[in-house]
Order: structure tokens, then C-alpha cells, then sequence
């Protein structure tokens, strides 16, 4: 299991579709696609949040408090087999900037995560 940790803060624009044209190109003089680009340019992310039973997490995210964090599981592809690589993120939020926490796993490994000890009900895909 690889863990990794990522500091950033994050804005959020609304862009209509004349400002996408517009900024798209000047953007990608800045960036280069990744290895989970498709051929046709797109990009697809697959996320399973954990929550407790009464949705404690997103009810209180959905407040805009100050502090929260999100637990999920990630990945950039469908998995097709429990060895494809699947990502457990914890993310938190304090202020304006956001701290995250990854570990690289494989489904399998994601699969057998301690979640007898958690406060979070396993995914049926994942039992």
C-alpha cells in the first residue's frame, strides 16, 4: 500500500459553454492529460463516499462548516478485476485549504479494509 498526501486549495468557477471554449485552450498550454485520459479526450472518475447511517457527513458538509472531511473510495476506471487499482482517500477541508490523504490499494485489498472497526458500513461491492 502506497500512501501519498496532497495540500491544495481548491476554487470552483460555473463556466458557461463560450467561457469553457475560451479558457480550454490556455489551460492546456499549462497541463497535459494523464495516463487515465481516454483516446477521445475524456476523463472519468468513479467515487463511493462513506457516510453513517443517517448521513452524518454529507448533512454536515452541506452546511459549509468551517471543518469537515469525507472518506471515499476512488477510482479512474471501472474495476474489472479485484486486482485493479482503487485509491482510499480521506479529505479534509479547514478554512480554505484541503489536506488529502491517499493510499493505493488493490479492489482486493480495499475489499478486505477493517470496516468491522469503522464507524462506516461496507458497500455491498465490496463484501
Amino acid at each position: 500500500m502506497i500512501t501519498k498526501t496532497f495540500k491544495r486549495y481548491e476554487n470552483k468557477y460555473r463556466l458557461n459553454e463560450r467561457q469553457l471554449k475560451q479558457l480550454l485552450p490556455v489551460l492546456l498550454t499549462q497541463m497535459k492529460p494523464d495516463a487515465y485520459t481516454s483516446k477521445n479526450g475524456s476523463y472519468s472518475i468513479y467515487n463511493l463516499y462513506y457516510d453513517t447511517d443517517n448521513y452524518d457527513i454529507i448533512r454536515h458538509s452541506l452546511s459549509k462548516p468551517y471543518y469537515k472531511e469525507k472518506l471515499r473510495l476512488r477510482s479512474y476506471t471501472i474495476p474489472t478485476s479485484p486486482e485493479d487499482q482503487v485509491f482510499l482517500e480521506l479529505k479534509k477541508k479547514i478554512g480554505g485549504v484541503v489536506n488529502k490523504r491517499r493510499a493505493t490499494l488493490s479492489l482486493r485489498e480495499a475489499s478486505r479494509w477493517s470496516f468491522a472497526s469503522s464507524p462506516f458500513a461496507a458497500p455491498r461491492c465490496l463484501r
